[in-house]
Parts: structure tokens; sequence; C-alpha cells
């Protein structure tokens, strides 16, 4: 594995907790400047982070679900007196 000169690299950690272990990550200096300036006041960089991925999820479940919509609009939808003639009910 190869290491970044010690300038370029910066060391995240947080605990968690629930008896779970801390947890070590290595990032550029330019993604640890990038994770600080979204910090909000003197929130966490654990929460800034979960915060940060939570919106991403959010966003991806938006677009799937605006997707779903687009497809329901164009296909064809019957009422219930058009399908039972449909059907000979």
């Amino acid at each position: 594995m190869k290491l970044m000169p010690a300038t370029q690299k910066k060391i995240i950690s947080y605990r968690m907790v629930n008896n779970m272990h801390m947890r070590i990550i290595e990032v550029s200096d330019t993604i640890y400047q990038e994770i600080l300036s979204r910090r909000r006041g003197r929130e966490p960089i654990s929460k800034t982070l979960e915060r940060e991925l939570m919106q991403s999820k959010i966003e991806r479940d938006i677009k799937k679900l605006d997707a779903d919509i687009a497809r329901s609009e164009k296909t064809r939808r019957y009422s219930s007196e058009q399908m039972k003639e449909r059907l000979g009910l």
C-alpha cells in the first residue's frame, strides 16, 4: 500500500456508540478542507459526513421516484368500467 506524504493527508476519526469500534479514515488535504467547509457551526465531522451521505441518499431516492412517476405517466390507464368491458364482465 502506497502512503501519501504527511503534508498531503489528514486523519479523520470518530467514536461510534453502542459497542462499535472507532474508525479512522485517511483523506487528502483537499477532501479534508471540503468536509470542514460543509460543517455547520462546531458540528462534529462524523455528523457532517452522516448528513452529507444522507442527503445524497435522499436525492438518489427522489430521482428514482421521479423516474417511476414519469414512466407511469407514459403508460395507458383504464377506468374500472373500461376494464370490465375489456374483460367481458
